[in-house]
């Protein structure tokens, strides 16, 4: 079968496929840039169940932690129920990228900040 009649299906699959790599490099990027650890406190946990699928399903966790002089209030979302992993008071390490401290994560590895 002549490749002419399946072009659009090619263009579509490569456009997914194009967006599906810039994700990926944005989201590893972001990571990268996470350079500085804190010790942030739990201030809340909620675990939210998907509908459709349990694969889904996560924990969302509000925290905060001291940058630069200010007290910073961020939040993340983990895969699956963590609520009780992730009490209210807790502390935990973070990483967060210097000019830019409200955009963090718990670390949930022992790979250092920015790895």
């Amino acid at each position: 079968m002549p490749v002419k009649q399946y072009w659009k299906a090619i263009v579509v699959v490569l456009v997914v496929l194009g967006g599906l790599v810039w994700l990926v490099v944005d989201s590893m990027q972001e990571r990268a840039a996470m350079t500085q650890a804190a010790t942030a406190t739990i201030t809340r946990v909620e675990f939210d169940p998907d509908e459709e699928s349990s694969s889904l399903d996560e924990t969302d966790i509000d925290y905060v932690f001291a940058a630069n002089g200010q007290q910073v209030t961020a939040s993340t979302s983990l895969p699956g129920d963590r609520v009780k992993d992730y009490p209210v008071g807790r502390k935990v390490a973070i990483c967060y990228q210097p000019g830019e401290p409200a955009t963090s994560r718990i670390n949930t590895g022992s790979a250092p900040c920015g790895a």
